[in-house]
């Protein structure tokens, strides 16, 4: 009797016993502010967040606001290089496929502007771009710093231009 017992508390202690769980608890927010990118001379608030995380591959989904400079003059004449007001670009929801580990990150995507401003008849007009570049996070996840390559339609052709991120995880 003193055997099973033995053989019965032993056989219920190793049910119980649980493996190690992962106390990290995934940061799923992100918020950041962009210079050039999408607003090319302008700034874009961005939120994003994680869908999926599987290993290495990340489904990113994100909306953002963008504003754009401009320079105007009282003259008949423009004044370049004079930033003197900013209009609401539009609207910017994003969809990222996000590939790497720990701090180093690789992106692709794609993007729309949703903006009565992009056609001169002032309706409200949504466009699709592509989105390409290199993400950095620090160990603890807090802060990001972006880079980003995107092709813009120019009408006749894709033109090429670049933004420049930095924010915190959450």
């Amino acid at each position: 009797m003193k055997k099973l017992t033995t053989w019965a508390i032993l056989l219920l202690a190793t049910t119980l016993c649980c493996a190690q769980q992962d106390t990290t608890k995934l940061k799923r927010h992100t918020v950041y502010v962009e210079l050039g990118g999408v607003s090319f001379f302008g700034a874009t608030l961005n939120y994003e967040y994680t869908v999926l995380q599987k290993g290495i591959f990340k489904l990113n989904s994100g909306i953002g606001a963008g504003v754009i400079f401009y320079a105007v003059s009282d003259y008949s004449e423009d004044v370049y290089g004079q930033v003197v007001g900013y209009k609401l670009e539009g609207i910017v929801p994003s969809l990222k496929v996000v590939l790497g580990k720990r701090r180093h990150y690789a992106e692709l995507g794609v993007y729309h502007i949703i903006s009565p401003y992009i056609k001169p008849t002032h309706i409200l007009y949504l466009t699709q771009e592509l989105v390409g570049g290199y993400r950095y996070e620090t160990l603890n996840g807090r802060f990001v710093g972006k880079i980003s390559f995107y092709l813009v339609n120019g009408g006749e052709m894709l033109l090429p231009w670049i933004g420049l991120s930095l924010g915190a995880k959450f």
